[in-house]
């Protein structure tokens, strides 16, 4: 529900901070003049309440309308929801004179200013805000006065009887409060774009509320003096429960609204520790974002999660605070030791979603690490096996792939890419051969996916790129400097150094290598890997 002197957020308002077009200053001009001329068009109100009232109607328009507009609930759409079109209703009923118009005016601007920068406007933008509401309210609350006044002219003979009045005075003050509200809006002169839902439950939510009021508007009117001897308290007691009631649902509403966004935060930090986990390489990297996604979602003070003797915390830096954490543990050891703080939610089962995910990540992370130990550990083998049936390639690929993957990390290669820089050193004698176009025939008459070998591609760049020359020179493609893949050059320097080296010994392969730096390889790994080289490093 958007109360009429009320903003409403939720479409057609300026962003806090934007620069002002003279177009839209002429606008707000435009609805400020038509406002007051909507309003003033209405004539002054009949005096419905007795005259002794009148100064305790002024404090409950200037206390009661601050109040209800200060403590108006803004929900996560921008609709704000505010009980002060019962009090305009109420007014409506009982009339109003002038110093209660002006009492009524100030008091929604200055609500409206403390709602708008509770809820994080500026001060610039909460005034433009609180103006336009001020005026709204006012003007919405005199065309409400005007028909009641059409519908009754004397007092109520009861509380009861003032409901036909007061359902005609609020559909008067939400309507005319849509109709003003969407004058000038959006650019235009007229723009009405309320769907029918909002209306209606702007309309119903207040008139539950409207009871509070009635038994005040029926004793004030009245015209015995048993009815009248009760108005001040009716009044009294009625602001103040419609204040309390508007003070209790923010309360609930904000409530809830936080248990919303405490819950959507920690959605999203469980998706955001999902992906982290997927493409996490080791066990430090899926325990780094458990730790932050868990001190997202949970915001204790500390969080501390340990795994086979690994432990890391969230913030990072500065002793635990004093007492006992709170603890959980999963089914494989991963331990979650938690620092509560007022703000924290203690959210059991979220604890263990993030738990017994992380879990399965690092099992199938331990998992994939050892799969792709026995595989190197194989094609080690494999490599050696097939170097030895030459001899004078025994221990070749294995000597080359360890100079290119030290001169690798040197450069601080990416470790994907040292992976791949390491598959093509082993492979590069072998790949070539099976990657051949040309298939036996038995073979392919046979079983032709025995024929097929597929390397990543990193690793296949290296080896396909392993005859290309830094100046331009080689083949297959004829590819010049930094556009040959990096582990292609860095396999075609190690390839060179340790076959020259199998001839002769360090000092003629590092001149070797020397020489054709610049021409056959790249200059800058040639520096890298001879700086290795003479610091110690065998290959």
């Amino acid at each position: 529900m958007t109360s009429p002197g009320m903003p409403d957020r939720s479409g057609g308002g300026h962003q806090a901070g934007r620069p002002v077009s003279p177009l839209e200053i002429e606008l707000t001009l435009f609805q400020a003049a038509f406002w007051i001329l909507f309003g003033l068009s209405f004539p002054d109100p009949r005096i419905a309440f007795h005259g002794q009232f009148e100064p305790m109607l002024l404090v409950c328009a200037w206390a009661g309308a601050g109040a209800l507009t200060a403590f108006s609930f803004m929900s996560s759409s921008g609709m704000t929801i505010s009980l002060l079109p019962c009090l305009q209703v109420m007014f409506a009923l009982t009339g109003f004179t002038r110093m209660i118009e002006i009492a009524w005016t100030a008091s929604v601007f200055t609500g409206t200013m403390a709602f708008s920068i509770r809820t994080g406007g500026d001060t610039a933008e909460s005034a433009r805000r609180s103006a336009r509401a001020a005026l709204v309210s006012w003007a919405s609350l005199r065309s409400a006065a005007f028909v009641c006044g059409r519908l009754h002219s004397g007092g109520f003979a009861s509380p009861a009887d003032a409901i036909p009045a007061a359902v005609a005075g609020m559909t008067a003050v939400q309507i005319a409060a849509t109709l003003l509200r969407g004058v000038g809006a959006a650019g235009r002169y007229l723009e009405l774009d309320v769907p029918l839902r909002r209306m209606v439950h702007n309309l119903i939510m207040p008139l539950l509320f409207c009871p509070l009021l009635l038994p005040a508007v029926w004793r004030l009117t009245g015209t015995e003096t048993a009815v009248k001897s009760g108005a001040l308290e009716s009044l009294l007691a009625g602001v103040a429960s419609l204040t309390a009631a508007q003070a209790a649902l923010t309360t609930l509403l904000e409530r809830a609204k936080w248990s919303q966004g405490r819950a959507l935060i920690s959605e999203r930090a469980m998706a955001r520790l999902s992906q982290k986990l997927a493409v996490a390489s080791s066990t430090l990297e899926a325990l780094q974002a458990l730790a932050r996604e868990a001190f997202t979602a949970l915001h204790p003070s500390l969080i501390r999660v340990t795994w086979g003797g690994i432990s890391l915390t969230s913030p990072a830096g500065g002793p635990p605070p004093e007492g006992r954490p709170l603890r959980k543990s999963g089914r494989s050891g991963l331990l979650i030791d938690l620092w509560p703080n007022p703000f924290t939610i203690l959210d059991s089962a979220r604890m263990d979603s993030f738990i017994s995910q992380t879990e399965a990540a690092l099992q199938n992370l331990d998992l994939r690490l050892s799969v792709d130990r026995e595989a190197w550990q194989c094609m080690e083998v494999m490599v050696y096996s097939l170097d030895r049936s030459d001899h004078r390639l025994a221990g070749h690929s294995k000597r080359v792939a360890r100079l290119a993957l030290e001169t690798g990390r040197r450069m601080n290669l990416q470790p994907g890419l040292l992976d791949s820089l390491r598959m093509s050193a082993l492979l590069h004698h072998v790949a070539p051969l099976v990657l051949s176009e040309k298939q036996d025939e038995e073979l392919v008459r046979g079983d032709i996916s025995l024929t097929r070998f597929r390397l990543p591609d990193d690793a296949l760049a290296g080896v396909t790129g392993l005859s290309e020359h830094f100046d331009g020179t080689g083949l297959p493609s004829g590819l010049r400097g930094e556009s040959i893949p990096v582990q292609a050059r860095i396999l075609a320097a190690a390839d060179e150094y340790v076959t020259e080296l199998e001839r002769s010994d360090p000092a003629t392969a590092a001149g070797a290598l020397r020489m054709r730096s610049g021409t056959l390889y790249d200059p800058v790994i040639v520096e890298v890997m001879l700086d290795m080289l003479a610091q110690g490093f065998e290959a």
